[in-house]
């Protein structure tokens, strides 16, 4: 009776610990897998954020009143792999400042947070609106705007429209755009660095999200 009961608790214990350690190795197997699910995860939206899918926060002004500093756009990165770009298109470029102007940058993005993580380079990145493709002709004269000899009526513009001390008028070259700022007499766009690649394009404005900041004080962006 007394060697019965010794092995019976000695038996007991012997499968606690068995059931224990069972237990351990299924909390373990879980963390393994959310951890690798939420990695799978990371690099799914990295890998959307760096190709298709832009998620952008504005930091400008020059696209006044279409865009106000704060506003969180998201933008197609694939669009024009598979078409061109047309007027009145929003969007996303990359392009050097000319020396004398000031930097500027629009937003953040996940690129850029990978590029601060990584000490890379940054990149200026402007947002602007197509206002004439290859093979137009673009003038201004008088605070108007002029694209083949017709002048464009623009009703979501704030200011006049004039050649910041660039030549007029100027055909746009193949494979280029030339961009211009909605906030007209504070934007650095295409009269200050000239026509844009299709290459230096980086998105396309696809939706606004529907919360709005105040209006940006920001300027000559």
């Amino acid at each position: 009776m007394s060697i019965f009961y010794i092995t019976g608790q000695a038996s007991f214990s012997y499968t606690y610990k068995l059931k224990g350690c069972d237990h351990m190795q299924y909390k373990f197997k879980v963390i393994k897998v959310i951890v690798s699910s939420l990695g799978l995860l990371t690099m799914i939206t990295l890998g959307l954020q760096v190709y298709i899918v832009g998620l952008i926060v504005v930091n400008q002004s020059s696209m006044n009143p279409t865009l106000f500093d704060g506003d969180i756009l998201i933008t197609n990165k694939f669009i024009y792999k598979t078409s061109a770009p047309q007027v009145n298109d929003i969007i996303i470029l990359y392009k050097d400042t000319p020396k004398g102007l000031a930097k500027t940058r629009l937003g953040l993005s996940l690129e850029d947070l990978f590029a601060k993580i990584l000490k890379n380079d940054e990149r200026i990145r402007y947002v602007k609106r197509i206002i004439a493709v290859e093979g137009d002709i673009v003038d201004i004269k008088n605070g108007k705007l002029f694209v083949n000899n017709k002048e464009i009526v623009e009703d979501f513009i704030l200011g006049n429209t004039y050649t910041n001390d660039a030549i007029f008028p100027i055909e746009i070259d193949k494979g280029n755009v030339y961009v211009l700022g909605d906030n007209r007499e504070i934007s650095l766009d295409s009269r200050n660095f000239g026509q844009v690649p299709i290459n230096m394009i980086e998105s396309r404005v696809e939706l606004i999200l529907p919360w709005q900041s105040a209006s940006s004080t920001y300027e000559n962006e």
